[in-house]
């Protein structure tokens, strides 16, 4: 089980990641929305209430998104601006039909029911809309934290310190180490230039390449992306994955013996592993989405009787993909919900602070300001982590503990700070 969840399909990871490089881009957090893999559509939401939507590719460790539009959230949430929407179209098709231009009329109407339809499932996006930015909270607000104004503030005191006890550190504080190569090696991970959402879709393109071969974001965040990727199985396979060859050749195995089913479903799992984990219910749309048209032939009662059989086929590879996912990555599946990711950059974080107020002096204002601010990172998640990452490794710069060769802040003020990031 562990070489096959290894080698799955990365779809929506890759979105996860795509979401991440682009909202530390934006400095701001993202949450993945919506997916259409049929269009290689993706949809996010930002914490400033925006929605930002492109065509996706993901090769070579090359993520772009691609024919930007960007909007505000209430396209989902304000009912008037919905119902003028209608009412906007339904003017244009009345008014081709007056005019005689009965292809722009047809064209028009198509329209008009496509927005019809989507009214159904209006109050379900607006829905999982509020679901989605409820995670948007003082969670992930760090910059603007007393806490770290006052570490800021030490800056100076904190880099004379760490170089006049640079040999003792070294020799006896791992912990402090090893923070300094993770935090070179997240920067070098995470160079993404700055920029804004206007100027976003006025490019209407946005690019980013990971140029490491094992990518050390998925090392760092390779729990938080798990549970990501799991969630979004659990609520959007059918939308993400219902037209792999692999779900082609099990929607086309209604009538198949039970041996042939098995093969299938084993070369299923072996791709996308998380069909383990999909209720019937699920597998159900999924198949349904993958036949469309063509179910003519295929009752819905013979269909689900063969979800019902896939669901009782897969219960082994359930059982072990539970185990590995609980064993191997801690991920406990009775437990997900929603996250930001670089939760463990930000422990690592912690711990590094905490380290460094262990050494200094007793009763130090440094001592005081270091365990504050650990203390106060501990329910902190999201994209500003990478900000408190270059300021940390500024900081080992000017102590002289790194040999990189990075952009240096001359004199260390909280208003550069937030300038800078």
């Amino acid at each position: 089980m562990l070489k096959i969840f290894e080698s799955r399909n990365k779809n929506i990871t890759n979105l996860v990641k795509l979401g991440d490089y682009l909202g530390y881009s934006l400095r701001e957090n993202l949450q993945l929305f919506s997916i259409e893999d049929t269009e290689k559509r993706v949809t996010y939401i930002t914490e400033s209430d925006k929605v930002i939507s492109g065509n996706y590719s993901v090769k070579d460790n090359n993520y772009v998104l691609e024919n930007i539009n960007i909007e505000d959230s209430s396209i989902f949430t304000d009912t008037e601006r919905f119902d003028s929407k209608v009412k906007d179209q339904i003017s244009l098709f009345l008014e081709g039909l007056y005019q005689d231009e009965y292809t722009s009329a047809e064209d028009k109407f198509t329209d008009v029911i496509d927005i019809i339809v989507s009214r159904s499932s209006y109050d379900n996006t607006a829905s999982k809309l509020k679901k989605k930015t409820q995670i948007f909270n003082e969670s992930h607000n760090i910059l603007e934290a007393e806490e770290f104004s006052r570490f800021v503030e030490i800056i100076p005191e904190l880099v004379t310190f760490l170089a006049e006890n640079q040999d003792s550190i070294k020799s006896q504080v791992p912990e402090i180490t090893n923070s300094l190569k993770l935090s070179e090696a997240v920067s070098q991970a995470f160079s993404v230039p700055k920029t804004t959402t206007d100027e976003l879709e006025k490019l209407g393109r946005f690019e980013f390449k990971d140029n490491f071969k094992k990518s050390i974001y998925e090392m760092i965040c390779q729990q938080e992306l798990i549970k990501k990727e799991l969630l979004e199985a659990k609520n959007s396979f059918d939308l993400v994955w219902a037209h792999e060859p692999v779900i082609d050749s099990l929607a086309n195995k209604v009538y198949a013996p039970q041996e042939e089913v098995g093969v299938a479903l084993t070369e299923a799992l072996k791709e996308l592993p998380y069909i383990a984990l999909l209720s019937k219910k699920k597998l159900f749309e999924t198949l349904s989405r993958n036949l469309g048209h063509s179910t003519e032939h295929i009752s819905e009662k013979e269909l689900k009787a063969h979800c019902s059989l896939l669901f009782e086929m897969k219960k082994p590879a359930k059982e072990q993909l539970t185990t590995l996912l609980g064993e191997k990555y801690g991920v406990n599946l009775q437990y997900l919900k929603e996250s930001y990711s670089f939760k463990s950059l930000i422990n690592t974080q912690r711990v590094l602070f905490e380290a460094i107020s262990r050494i200094t002096p007793k009763n130090s204002v440094l001592k005081q300001v270091l365990s504050e601010l650990s203390t106060h990172m501990k329910d902190k998640t999201g994209v500003q982590s990478l900000d408190v990452n270059n300021v940390i490794q500024q900081i080992f710069q000017h102590a002289e503990y790194s040999q990189e060769n990075l952009p240096l802040m001359e004199l260390f003020s909280f208003d550069e700070v937030k300038a800078a990031f």
